[in-house]
């Protein structure tokens, strides 16, 4: 007759290895979300993709599902990722806007630097383009019709604070034709992709903007890039002259950037999970190709030194914003 007490203990072990085996069940188990913050179409929701498709083979069945959130300059759908359960899978395609320029100009339903940092993924030279349609064929032309008619020149932005809006303040300031943001008038759009949209059908006389955003656009020849902000020109545009060398210094902080973030208190083993595969895609050439073909640059970055360039980053942001009297 079996001994109860034999069978009990055979029992409590099936039941501890069990649980155990369920417990330390590898990460990922299931299908992840990655939220992007603002609309189909921009910056953010291309990196989005190029990251799905670069990691699809090492995640198997348990692919991102890219969720477009937009609204607010991104501070909708980054607030639904800071509040959720930090199981990772719940990721959010974090921007230049919803980590460094929304949050120098107001207050944001979250801390800009308590995130679990993954890593940074591209950066993304900001270029101003206007119509094919518009009279302005250079630079210098659009800051003489904007000081010829003040209030009356237009451009557009993916709303009050991002790098879309910082970058044409800081050009008309260090323009010195008048007060930034009274002799140009500001339209918000829900993304950078509808900002773009809205520049090629001449609602706004002018964009600045990531120049992946817009590169189809100008390589088709529906939008005329003016300037290209930073040192150096792009190979795309190589007759399109940069700020340095319109005289214009201090713009390359304006520069757009994607980085993939969780919630505060992100699982550990999700954390290392992430960071050791995102080392993967750095040497992907598959992903460089299709980064660099979106007209950004890839720059896998640890998570330390994500966050340094981020705090560096907000800084000179609250710094420039105060200079400028922005304040939302």
């Amino acid at each position: 007759m079996p001994n109860p007490h034999k069978l009990a203990c055979v029992t409590l072990a099936v039941l501890s290895l069990g649980m155990a085996t369920a417990a330390s069940a590898a990460y990922p188990e299931k299908p992840i979300t990655l939220i992007v913050p603002f609309s189909p179409g921009g910056a953010s929701d291309q990196a989005a993709r190029a990251l799905a498709a670069a990691t699809s083979a090492r995640l198997g069945a348990n692919q991102i599902i890219v969720v477009n959130k937009d609204g607010a300059g991104g501070l909708i759908g980054s607030s639904e990722v800071y509040k959720a359960k930090p199981d990772g899978y719940t990721l959010l395609l974090a921007r230049v806007a919803t980590h460094t320029t929304v949050p120098a100009v107001r207050e944001v339903p979250y801390d800009p630097m308590n995130w679990a940092v993954l890593g940074m993924l591209e950066t993304n030279p900001v270029t101003c383009a206007t119509s094919k349609d518009k009279p302005y064929k250079t630079f210098k032309e659009l800051i003489a019709a904007i000081k010829a008619s003040p209030e009356k020149i237009t451009y557009s932005s993916a709303g009050p604070g991002t790098i879309l809006h910082l970058a044409a303040v800081m050009l008309i300031e260090k323009s010195k034709i008048g007060d930034p943001q009274k002799i140009a008038t500001h339209i918000p759009y829900k993304g950078g992709g509808p900002a773009a949209l809205a520049a090629v059908k001449g609602e706004v006389d002018f964009v600045c903007q990531s120049y992946n955003e817009m590169s189809a656009h100008i390589k088709s020849g529906a939008l005329r890039a003016l300037i290209v902000l930073g040192n150096e020109r792009l190979a795309d545009v190589p007759d399109a002259p940069t700020s340095k060398e319109l005289g214009i210094d201090g713009m390359e902080i304006a520069v757009g950037w994607s980085g993939l973030m969780g919630p505060p208190g992100m699982d550990p083993e999700a954390v290392k999970f992430w960071v050791s595969l995102l080392g993967e895609v750095k040497n992907n050439k598959a992903w460089q190709d299709g980064v660099k073909r979106l007209g950004s640059v890839p720059s896998i970055w640890s998570p330390a030194e994500t966050v340094s360039f981020m705090k560096n980053a907000l800084e000179k942001m609250k710094q420039i914003a105060k200079e400028l009297g922005i304040k939302l």
